[in-house]
């Protein structure tokens, strides 16, 4: 079971008796059980056959559509995920005051805890880099989001301490990597070109498992809702940003698994991966979301994209329950 990736231009996926067959110039590259695909990730040039379609829709897998580079485009939704009176519901409580303030303070104190600790751990290997002073202020900003009344002022923490984090990550990566702060719509260089392909992936992730879970995407609790954009996936991705991509990205960064040699620049200044490397490094991300672990005091293994599944499971109880205290948010250890 898994999430099938396609971001070879000129690939077609087709259907055939209960199977999923992906070709390339008439050549097959892949074939698997419809069964064992939980969804998929489309890149521009792929084409899906009519018959596979269908078959998707029917059988209500997730499709998601993105650019070569990583920009994400839309979804191929099915009816059969729709849960209208959890939505209703959704729509009721995520907008709810005290509701809402509640669920964006747990995310929100989570992402700046978890972002610490990535750089807490990386530092461990990097005694040049002082982390000491970093923790107090983590420790005061963690203060003023247990008393802050107003979201705009908890999105302004996040954004101070999403400085502060990067700002540690620039220091823990190889010189070929550093970069002079987040850049974005266009990336400006090849780590956060990196990031911006890595928060696709997970964007697609959580917009996935939401539809799956009967909710609406795009009405969420932390971002104010905009035409054209799943702001509750990203609401609920905000504290696995440091977990799931940033480390990652610092890991491909410091172990040689890509060179700049494996970017290009386009004629308005954006860096992006190439086509080899881009498929690379969709590989990797799929494999650190599949990847099982147990965790402390758990008696069962459990991969990220199952964590991910339960925190949306969490959210569902929370808004069915009109009780904030039932969505618990990941934090590392």
């Amino acid at each position: 079971m898994g999430i099938l990736y396609l971001t070879e231009p000129g690939t077609q996926l087709n259907y055939n008796g209960g199977r999923v067959i992906a070709t390339l110039s008439g050549v097959e590259q892949i074939q698997l059980p419809l069964s064992h695909v939980e969804g998929v990730v489309v890149s521009t040039g792929v084409h899906l056959t009519e018959a596979v379609t269908a078959q998707f829709l029917d059988s209500a897998v997730p499709v998601t559509y993105i650019s070569s580079r990583g920009k994400y485009f839309g979804h191929l939704e099915t009816s059969k995920a729709v849960n209208i009176e959890r939505q209703i519901k959704q729509f009721e409580w995520l907008r709810h005051p005290s509701f809402r303030l509640d669920l964006s303070r747990k995310v929100i104190d989570a992402k700046v805890r978890n972002s610490f600790v990535v750089v807490r751990e990386f530092a461990r290997h990097h005694p040049d880099v002082e982390v000491d002073s970093y923790g107090r202020e983590i420790r005061m900003l963690r203060q003023r989001i247990a008393q802050t009344q107003n979201i705009a002022v908890l999105l302004g923490i996040e954004g101070h301490a999403a400085k502060l984090h990067f700002e540690r990550l620039n220091q823990l990566i190889k010189p070929e990597f550093r970069f002079a702060g987040r850049t974005r719509h266009p990336p400006k260089d090849p780590f956060n070109s990196m990031l911006s392909y890595g928060y696709t992936l997970l964007l697609h992730d959580f917009n996935t498992a939401l539809r799956v879970h009967g909710l609406h995407p795009y009405l969420g609790f932390l971002h104010e809702p905009r035409n054209g954009h799943p702001s509750l996936a990203s609401d609920m991705m905000e504290l696995w940003r440091p977990v799931l991509v940033d480390a990652f990205v610092v890991h491909l960064a410091n172990r040689n698994t890509f060179h700049i040699s494996d970017f290009e620049t386009t004629s308005e200044g954006g860096v992006y991966l190439n086509k080899d490397a881009s498929k690379t490094f969709v590989t990797r991300y799929e494999e650190r979301v599949k990847r099982t672990k147990q965790g402390r005091g758990e008696a069962t293994e459990f991969s990220y994209r199952l964590t991910i599944e339960n925190q949306v499971r969490d959210l569902v109880r929370a808004i069915e329950s009109e009780d904030p205290t039932q969505y618990q948010p990941y934090l590392l250890s």
